[in-house]
């Protein structure tokens, strides 16, 4: 038997009068009865016959609630040097690298790379990720000891290059992690190519985190092969 809109709402409009409030709890009809009142025990084969059709509607206003409760999002526009303030995450990031620097809070990884490696294509990848990722290329400067955020263009961004030789590898990838960022200058994203031989390479890729965090190594580099793919090709 199909309901109509119509009916469906003076069930629970009959509901409401008899201090029934229906509610849906995971994929079950629950109801709950208003203090100062007594369950209507006639009302309850009503509910019953009605079920489905009950639930079908509270799921659809349930999911058009939650539609509605989420903004949109929408595209902002952003010049160089425009200024912003700080979060307070970035505030306290900022702060602990004035005080003694933030080598700890680098975020890094590693990939060896297999095959022949074009460089430009590698950097002209990066430069892509830089100029889509705000974040990458924000930069955090002060006036009178009060912090903002700018940014930088990505098209100054790139990578450093160095042949391993005979140098342990793990020591090269540690000398590149303690490099420090200047917060002030530096892109949040450091990139340098070690050459192992002409078929194999060390990528070395360290964030400052307060502009990503661990999740962010996997995006980076899922985003690197997508771009390195589609330019080479």
């Amino acid at each position: 038997m199909e309901h109509t809109k119509i009916e469906i709402l003076e069930i629970l409009y009959q509901a409401k009068q008899k201090g029934i409030t229906l509610f849906l709890e995971g994929e079950e009809l629950k109801f709950r009865i208003k203090k100062g009142f007594t369950l209507d025990k006639s009302f309850i084969p009503i509910l019953k016959k009605n079920k489905e059709a009950l639930l079908q509607y509270l799921k659809e206003e349930a999911l058009k609630n939650k539609v509605a409760a989420i903004p949109s999002i929408e595209k902002q526009t952003r010049e160089e040097e425009e200024v912003y303030s700080l979060s307070y995450a970035q505030e306290r990031l900022w702060f602990i690298d004035q005080l003694h620097g933030s080598l700890e809070y680098h975020v890094s990884g590693v990939l060896r790379l297999h095959g022949v490696l074009d460089l430009a294509v590698l950097e002209a990848s990066l430069q892509k990720i830089v100029a889509r990722h705000e974040s990458l290329r924000t930069i955090f400067k002060e006036i009178d000891g009060v912090p903002y955020q700018t940014l930088k263009t990505a098209t100054d961004f790139g990578i450093a290059v160095a042949s391993l030789g005979n140098k342990d590898e793990q020591s090269a990838i540690e000398s590149v992690l303690s490099i420090p960022f200047d917060l002030a200058k530096d892109y949040m994203l450091r990139v340098q190519v070690l050459e192992v031989s002409e078929a194999e390479h060390l990528l070395v890729l360290v964030l400052h985190h307060i502009a990503s965090d661990g999740w962010s190594i996997p995006i980076l580099v899922q985003e690197l092969e997508a771009n390195y793919s589609a330019l080479i090709n």
